[in-house]
């Protein structure tokens, strides 16, 4: 519908849109009036004429409307008392959101408590928000509507007005629980809000839930912590952050001490990033209830936490590192037995061509509730579990690990520590691609699906010493080049009475 110029030009009957609830428009490029100025009539009968109400209205989305210069005529700003959510993106000419600016002030502030998302609108310079709101999302903002960004509650708009023009106010939102930033090239800090060119503002959310941050290549930092040093995020659960490259650190150590409640930590492309928790050599910081942490693509990260912030990761149940080239630990200088994931289910490490090994010996007797173990293209990882010595109770401290699948780790040997992850009773998938360090291997009793592919050895691929393989239900080989033998020993009919899926290719 990209010729649509207006949704209504013709008389409207009495009545016309009062129920209309939601409205989304999206690729109307050549449209200029999206609800109607002129006054409705009774078709019945003469009468006095009345304005558009949109008494019922709550939900509006624009989406590449780049002829509109404004979404409501002033003549229904008294009637948006229901609008609660408000979405522009990609709307090129947009210059107000109601017709008359200082009416949509009063009417915004009154109305719109819920979301508020503007995306890629460069000519709609002004904001005042109401302190009301809820869920902000920006994207593409300009230095000059980064700066004109202001908060307000609908009670005090005249003496906002008036203060501001003699001294900048903070922007205050209490009950905000969502900030998603997107593409804010010009953004130097959030907490305060700092622009490339601008002054400085500050920005409270006492009760923020979840911060996400994406491709805001200046952002330095996300709090700057001289200028809020007393900054909380006691209630803080969710933090994305995402393709901001200046950035060297997630968090300075005033908010550290404040993040008891975050849940979820996913951090990506950040290749400046040095550190998560900057200088963190301080027992006070805790993370408590953090149970999903994902790092992708942070090449300057040589280690994901100090040894004090591992301390308090005991709700830790994910852990995904992908592609951070320069990670030789996840814990930092781990020399205490202390540190406990008795809570992890899911670890997850893919080209982090540093790590030696994941973890030392004494966390491992911890790891009572891991399931799935994941490892690819770790070329200098030598050991699962790190240590000289071999403990007897590490089988039990293992006792749920259920699936196994390496892949492209030419450094790592079998036996010993590697074994007892290999064999451990209570494992019952196995997958293993070019590993050529671990044959022959030791099959795990109760095993269940066998995959192995892209074996060079010309040893034999497994030692058989008559234990019993029975459970094998899916057994699978590819690309064995070189492999004369896959059984060393001999095999009895009744170990394979379950297999029901058998191939081999290559």
């Amino acid at each position: 519908m990209f010729h649509l110029e207006e949704m209504c030009n013709a008389p409207q009957p009495q009545g016309f849109l009062q129920k209309l609830e939601e409205v989304i428009v999206s690729d109307c490029g050549e449209m200029q009036v999206l609800f109607p100025i002129a006054e409705l009539r009774s078709i019945e009968q003469e009468g006095p004429s009345r304005y558009l109400s949109l008494q019922s209205l709550k939900i509006v989305e624009i989406e590449r409307c780049n002829n509109l210069k404004y979404i409501f005529p002033m003549s229904v700003a008294n009637s948006l008392r229901k609008l609660h959510t408000l979405k522009i993106k990609s709307c090129s000419q947009l210059e107000d959101i109601i017709q008359d600016r200082q009416v949509e002030y009063k009417c915004l502030l009154q109305s719109l408590r819920e979301k508020l998302k503007v995306h890629n609108c460069p000519q709609l310079t002004h904001f005042i928000i109401s302190t009301t709101i809820q869920e902000l999302v920006f994207g593409k903002m300009t230095n000059e509507q980064l700066s004109n960004l202001h908060s307000c509650k609908y009670e005090e708009l005249e003496q906002y007005q008036m203060s501001s023009q003699h001294h900048p106010l903070p922007i205050c939102f209490p009950n905000l629980i969502l900030i998603d930033i997107l593409e804010c090239e010009s953004l130097k800090s959030l907490f305060p809000i700092i622009v490339a060119q601008g002054s400085s503002k500050k920005l409270n959310a006492p009760n923020l839930q979840t911060l996400r941050i994406e491709r805001c290549f200046g952002m330095e930092e996300i709090i700057q912590y001289l200028q809020v040093s007393t900054i909380s995020f006691q209630c803080l659960r969710e933090v994305q952050v995402t393709e901001c490259n200046k950035l060297k650190f997630l968090f300075p150590m005033c908010v550290a001490n404040s993040l008891g409640k975050l849940q979820t930590l996913k951090i990506e492309s950040c290749f400046g990033m040095e550190e998560i928790i900057q200088e963190s050599q301080v027992s006070t910081i805790s993370f408590q209830c953090l149970r999903e942490l994902q790092v992708t693509k942070c090449n300057k990260l040589k280690f994901l936490f100090s040894m004090c912030v591992a301390n308090s990761l005991g709700k830790l149940q994910t852990l995904k590192i992908e592609r951070c080239f320069g990670m030789e630990e996840i814990i930092q200088d781990l020399q205490v037995s202390t540190i406990s994931f008795q809570c992890l289910r899911e670890v997850q490490v893919t080209e982090c061509n540093k790590l030696k090994f994941l973890f030392p010996m004494c966390v491992a007797n911890s790891l009572g509730q891991l399931q799935t173990l994941r490892i690819e293209s770790c070329s200098q990882l030598q050991e699962i579990i790190q240590g000289p010595e071999v403990l007897i109770s590490m089988s039990q401290g293992l006792a749920r690990l259920n699936e196994v699948e390496l892949t492209n780790l030419p450094q790592l040997k079998g036996r010993d520590k590697n074994d007892i992850v290999l064999t451990l009773p209570s494992l019952h998938v196995l997958k293993v691609r070019d590993c050529p360090q671990l044959t022959p291997f030791i099959v795990p009793t109760n095993i269940q699906a066998l995959v192995f592919s892209e074996m060079t050895e010309k040893k034999p691929l497994f030692e058989y010493s008559g234990y019993d393989v029975s459970s094998l239900d899916i057994l699978r080989w590819y690309k064995l080049i070189g492999l004369r033998v896959i059984w060393n020993g001999p095999i009895q009919v009744e170990h394979f009475h379950n297999l029901t899926h058998l191939m081999v290719i290559d």
